[in-house]
């Protein structure tokens, strides 16, 4: 019973900060435009 009390707080902890690096990427811009940069690798010739 003691391990649930360790776990489960941690687990929302864990959950938390996976949503607040999502949200992140999502309000900096890192997720716009994903076809292009897919395109666009196999396309350069370096």
């Amino acid at each position: 019973m003691l391990s649930l009390y360790l776990l489960i707080p941690l687990s929302l902890a864990l959950v938390g900060v996976a949503c607040w690096f999502f949200f992140f990427a999502v309000d900096s811009g890192q997720l716009e435009n994903l076809d292009e940069i897919g395109q666009r690798m196999p396309d350069d010739e370096d």
